[in-house]
């Protein structure tokens, strides 16, 4: 067994992980703090999860490692271990009763998508506002649903902003979130956690970047063809500083 060692409680980077725990025998340490006990559960139906707060027998695969270092992050935790012939996208597992419920509360919203709102912490993957106000304004059909945390939390940065025809709620349990994410089955926003939350629950994404520079490279962060060895790519990538051309009124992802 392979013992996964998370120092931080975003939601991203514990996904990462999702893409080696689904293939082989994982066991995932967290710090027992609350912003740890909330993003745990992505692991639920995958592998065990132990809060301590001390050192696990086994650190994690050494995915830091120079032969690595280029690759995309999930990419490099199953290459670290020898994994080179399956997919490095998250995974979540939902339960049937989990999706009945969130197709229940879906339904009220016609031609839903998600959207996220950038974070009120300034970073550089935060799209500008009137991006997105102008993607809500172009796209008068879709009812757009934003989800976040009422406060910011110290490891999580998921406080959002809105903006004007964006439906927000807050505060919902992880799974019960990650089950309307695949009831919807898309999502536009910046390369957040909801991002590749929505990918391991098998939906479909565009993400909001972006120019690539040293403190965002996509070839670090974005999920490439090896990525997805063989599968159809659920995620198209959008520099926001260039013509966003149909994009922004057709919302379409075939």
């Amino acid at each position: 067994m392979i013992d996964l060692y998370s120092s931080s409680g975003n939601l991203g980077d514990n996904l990462g992980y999702t893409a080696l725990a689904i293939v082989t025998p994982c066991r995932v340490h967290m710090f027992d703090d609350k912003g740890n006990r909330c993003i745990s559960p992505v692991f639920e139906g995958i592998c065990d999860v132990v809060h301590d707060n001390g050192s696990p027998t086994l650190g994690a695969p050494k995915s830091n490692d120079p032969t690595h270092i280029q690759l995309p992050f999930t990419l490099r935790h199953l290459y670290a271990v020898g994994i080179f012939d399956r997919p490095a996208i998250p995974k979540m597992v939902l339960k049937p009763e989990e999706i009945a419920k969130a197709q229940a509360f879906v339904a009220a919203y016609p031609n839903p998508c998600i959207i996220k709102c950038s974070p009120q912490v300034s970073d550089v993957r935060t799209p500008p506002q009137e991006i997105l106000a102008a993607i809500v304004a172009a796209n008068s059909d879709v009812s757009f649903l934003n989800f976040g945390l009422s406060k910011n939390h110290a490891k999580h940065n998921l406080t959002n902003l809105t903006v004007p025809g964006i439906t927000t709620f807050l505060d919902l349990p992880i799974r019960e979130q990650a089950a309307i994410y695949h009831v919807v089955g898309r999502y536009i926003g910046p390369d957040t956690g909801d991002y590749h939350m929505m990918l391991a629950v098998g939906g479909k994404t565009d993400v909001l970047c972006p120019t690539s520079s040293p403190s965002y490279s996509y070839r670090f962060f974005h999920y490439n063809e090896a990525c997805w060895l063989g599968q159809t790519p659920r995620a198209r990538y959008f520099n926001w500083n260039l013509p966003l051309g149909e994009f922004v009124t057709g919302l379409k992802h075939d």
